[in-house]
């Protein structure tokens, strides 16, 4: 009988299979595909993923799915800052889905980011434990979730 192994983490070429232009590869496709999520944003959400000693994850890639407007979005973290950028449309009532992948995880993250306002919607979870699915709005259309993936303050993933 054969002995199950663990699944594959992203390695380090998470960046050239999903976003090769992100990676510095040209000629592969014009765009990479999800870095325009709508064609009409009103709000730019910005973060960094930050790993259990607090240090930026740079090798990452963010996908976002915003339901109500049909709208996929994917975002690759800076290389020297960690930081990830998506343009979309604000909306009351639905939150965002992500999906994180990077070198070191072998199942891919998933969370929520709700607008300010919005009452994260998860059964059984606390109001700080909450907290940490919520937006902050920084400017007139500009808002930060960062993503804590261990530590004090991570960030809350779902199990789907």
């Amino acid at each position: 009988m054969a002995r199950e192994t663990p699944s594959q983490t992203a390695g380090p070429y998470v960046h050239i299979g999903l976003m090769p232009n992100a990676a510095g590869i040209a000629g592969v496709y014009g765009q990479d595909i999800g870095t325009v999520m709508v064609s009409d944003p009103d709000a730019v959400l910005t973060g960094c993923i930050y790993d259990g000693d607090g240090a930026p994850v740079t090798d990452a890639v963010v996908e976002v799915w915003q339901a109500d407007i049909g709208a996929f979005g994917r975002s690759a973290s800076d290389a020297e800052t960690g930081e990830f950028r998506i343009e979309t449309r604000r909306t009351e009532d639905v939150f965002l889905t992500l999906w994180i992948i990077a070198r070191g995880i072998n199942i891919g993250l998933h969370t929520r980011a709700y607008w300010p306002g919005q009452v994260p919607d998860v059964p059984g979870l606390d109001g700080t434990r909450a907290q940490t699915m919520v937006m902050h709005e920084v400017g007139p259309g500009a808002y930060r979730f960062d993503i804590h993936l261990q530590g004090p303050g991570e960030t809350v993933f779902l199990d789907v």
